[in-house]
């Protein structure tokens, strides 16, 4: 007796062979956008520790520009302390020169409290029109925050300038 009285037919396997290869493309497209997801969240999550970094450092900012408004100008400004160049700004570490206070509100969300540095002032006339009015002194404000993680730092710098009346 042969298989083929009895119907049966020799199959080659092209149903198992397709079937697994669809398989495994399903496989690496699932994979796939697994990786994408976690990826998108990461770049979100960074995202939002800049954001949060940015808006403390700009909050240690404006306190700073506070100091300055209630303090005023010192002619006495120890030139040490001070003395934050613009070159040294973008690569300030928060801590020499020593910072002239800090901000606080953010503190549970991020690393580190943001500090803010005034420097040296600059002394630049101030004119209306064509009539000189005084001199305007030009302080640095420099400001730093750390985000979530250490490795996120903003770095912000604005001129206040305080003038003779």
């Amino acid at each position: 007796m042969t298989n083929q009285a009895f119907g049966v037919h020799h199959q080659q396997g092209m149903v198992l062979v397709i079937g697994l290869i669809f398989l495994l493309l399903m496989t690496v497209i699932g994979v796939t956008s697994i990786q994408t997801t976690t990826l998108d969240e990461r770049m979100a999550g960074n995202l939002r520790d800049k954001n949060i970094a940015f808006q403390a450092a700009e909050a240690a900012l404006r306190e700073g520009e506070g100091w300055l408004e209630e303090n005023g100008y010192k002619e006495d400004f120890d030139e040490e302390k001070y003395d934050l160049s613009r070159d040294l700004a973008e690569q300030w570490d928060g801590v020499d020169p020593e910072p002239i206070g800090s901000h606080d509100q953010f503190s549970d969300q991020l690393y580190a409290d943001p500090v803010y540095h005034i420097g040296k002032p600059n002394k630049s006339q101030k004119y209306k029109g064509d009539i000189d009015s005084g001199i305007c002194n030009l302080h640095p404000v420099v400001s730093r925050s750390v985000g979530r993680l250490e490795t996120t730092t903003v770095v912000l710098r604005t001129y206040y300038g305080i003038c003779d009346s």
